[in-house]
């Protein structure tokens, strides 16, 4: 009931959800139910989005974390961006990083990226570690459809895509509720093949409004 209700509001806001089918609905929200995230709008956990008259259920990387925390796989995970200005090193599956911070958002904007990596900690207090170079985050936006929600949320979408490789070494086939979640990740997120046309981005023109209602 208290999902439904967090349904009914972001329809409200969201204009574009009024075009998406029936079906397409009950199965986002049945999606839901199974991988036990939650719509608040507050938490930006996940978020219900428009393509076409579809309605598909997409996570934020801070859902996949719950998840992955929630199902005992990890005590602790986060994703971080490489800026080419900071210090950085990856040498026997260990990373070292000292973050440098822009002084403006324009400054932030024209730093250029060198990669993202996730660093997890595991209930036996290990620290394991993945890392994704530039030109591998890039090939997934390339060959993915919506490039709107990557040019719009080019840093979440970059730790989203380092956090979602990381899960699959560290799940281990046993968190149902996780590999459900991926299996929708990549129901939504297909490589598209070369006679494949990208998805229209005015499609999800409205992603923002949603994440940030």
């Amino acid at each position: 009931v208290r999902e439904l209700g967090f349904a009914k509001q972001i329809f409200r806001k969201n204009n574009a959800l009024h075009k998406c089918t029936l079906e397409s609905v009950e199965d986002s929200l049945m999606n839901l139910a199974r991988t036990g995230i939650s719509l608040n709008p507050a938490l930006k956990l996940a978020h219900l989005i428009p393509r076409g008259n579809k309605c598909t259920l997409e996570f934020s990387y801070m859902g996949l974390i719950k998840m992955l925390k929630d199902g005992g796989s990890i005590k602790h995970i986060e994703a971080h961006i490489v800026y080419e200005d900071e210090e950085f090193d990856y040498t026997n599956e260990t990373i070292t990083h000292k973050k440098t911070f822009a002084k403006s958002e324009k400054d932030h904007n024209n730093r250029e990226i060198i990669g993202a990596y996730s660093k997890a900690i595991l209930p036996t207090n290990e620290s394991v570690y993945c890392f994704m170079p530039l030109w591998e985050l890039n090939k997934i936006k390339d060959y993915s459809k919506g490039g709107n929600i990557w040019n719009n949320w080019r840093d979440e979408m970059y730790k989203k895509s380092v956090i979602k490789r990381h899960i699959k070494t560290l799940i281990g086939g046993v968190n149902n509720e996780l590999s459900y979640a991926l299996q929708i990740e990549q129901d939504n997120h297909p490589i598209k093949s070369r006679r494949d046309n990208v998805l229209d981005d005015a499609l999800l023109g409205e992603f923002e409004s949603v994440a940030n209602s």
